[in-house]
């Protein structure tokens, strides 16, 4: 049991370092990052645009958000899922993708009736 436990913390030790150098290098350099004043919503988007890495999502509120992915099977209409922070700001328009994954697809029909 004990073996497990200090697995278990090392395991979250290692991840918290990952993401504070994650959020550190994408960053400018002006802005200092504390990451306790951060907060991280879900949100669901459609691709409206992808221009090699990189790609634009608007959500059903009409924000629109892009970010870099070196993949390159993301097409418009795909559903794109993201994680997203919130820069310690309430305002939403700079707001950052943090993680994205594919979710789907919708059709031509539905994506016409995506943004309301």
């Amino acid at each position: 049991m004990k073996k497990f436990i200090a697995c278990a913390a090392i395991l979250v030790g290692i991840t918290v370092i990952k993401a504070a150098f994650y959020l550190e290098s994408n960053q400018p350099a002006e802005k200092e990052i504390i990451f306790k004043d951060y907060d991280f919503y879900p949100l669901t988007g459609l691709v409206t645009e992808a221009k090699g890495e990189l790609i634009t999502v608007i959500c059903q509120n009409g924000n629109e958000f892009q970010f870099r992915d070196s993949r390159e099977d993301w097409v418009k209409d795909d559903i794109c899922s993201m994680i997203m922070m919130d820069c310690g700001t309430k305002n939403v328009n700079d707001d950052m993708v943090i993680k994205a994954r594919y979710s789907g697809y919708v059709s031509l029909d539905e994506a016409d009736s995506w943004v309301k």
